[in-house]
């Protein structure tokens, strides 16, 4: 993996052109301390923010960012990417792809555009994985292109996930582009609060509990 730090100042670390060594299919970057924005690469990308509010982009490959402490915006680009906000009041930004979304603890936003594939939400979970580990009492999936009219809600049986998708991609059957909130009908921490659409409608998901 070829890596590069930052330091404890904000400042660009760009990854933009990096090349992996030889054998290798992934970059890597620790921006340190600071506001930091930090640019992925056309390959396989571990991007950690760590202190500081910062702004993280995956680009291409199927990328792992990790927002650490205070408030980040992560977005992760192509790819089956993984966004680790960690701490904070953060925006995580699946993008195109089937993506893995941990919010942590804080108040934090999730948005999904239509045609992005399918990403998988859980607000509980730390950045390693772990359960246990969320908060917040404002948590939001934001549906950036599609209506509340034309949006539907699924609870598979024998599940606690939610699924949230279009009419129409539900058509089939199967939920092949939008949102699932894993583990949501647990109630706590699992739950994501409130659903914004791209008509402005706010609808309380907490209801459906």
């Amino acid at each position: 993996m070829t890596v590069r730090n930052g330091t404890s100042a904000s400042e660009v670390i760009d990854l933009r052109g990096l090349v992996p060594g030889p054998g290798e299919n992934a970059n890597g970057s620790a921006a340190g301390a600071g506001n930091d924005t930090v640019y992925g690469s056309s390959y396989n990308d571990l991007i950690q923010g760590e202190a500081g509010n910062d702004l993280l982009y995956g680009f291409d490959g199927n990328d792992i960012l990790v927002g650490g402490n205070d408030s980040d915006t992560l977005y992760g680009g192509a790819g089956g990417d993984s966004l680790l906000a960690g701490s904070g009041n953060d925006h995580l930004l699946g993008e195109a792809g089937n993506d893995t979304l941990y919010g942590g603890a804080g108040n934090d936003v999730y948005y999904h555009s239509a045609n992005g594939g399918v990403d998988l939400i859980n607000d509980d979970k730390s950045e390693a994985g772990n359960p246990g580990y969320g908060g917040g009492s404002a948590d939001i999936v934001y549906f950036t292109n599609v209506a509340m009219a034309d949006l539907a809600f699924y609870r598979p049986p024998s599940s606690n996930d939610l699924w949230i998708s279009s009419t129409a991609d539900f058509a089939d059957g199967y939920l092949n582009d939008g949102v699932i909130i894993q583990d949501f009908y647990l109630g706590g921490n699992n739950v994501i609060e409130s659903l914004y659409s791209s008509d402005n409608y706010v609808f309380n998901l907490s209801s459906l509990l």
